[in-house]
């Protein structure tokens, strides 16, 4: 029994007549990895770049303790929070 490859223009008509789950009127697919888009890498690289660059931890505990410093010190300014989801452009 010989078997053959489909076609392109044969595996595209098979593809199109799936029922994909999102359904046809789906939004555009995010990219897997996009940081411009993630608005946590904006705070997460605020806190690594500035808050606390040049920093070194005596132990695990003083890093936890210092990274939630940085996280509360953003809560306390909305601005820098403004700016990153400015940066990032989400679509609402």
């Amino acid at each position: 029994m010989e078997l053959s490859v489909p076609s392109l223009a044969d595996q595209t008509c098979a593809l199109s007549a799936y029922p994909w789950p999102w359904g046809p009127d789906a939004p555009p697919r995010a990219p897997a990895y996009a940081p411009e888009l993630n608005l946590v890498e904006h705070v997460w690289n605020h806190s690594k770049y500035s808050d606390l660059a040049n920093f070194i931890p005596h132990d695990i505990d003083h890093l936890r303790n210092e990274l939630a410093n940085s996280m509360r010190e953003q809560r306390n300014h909305p601005h820098l929070l403004r700016s990153s989801i400015e940066y990032a452009e989400p679509e609402l």
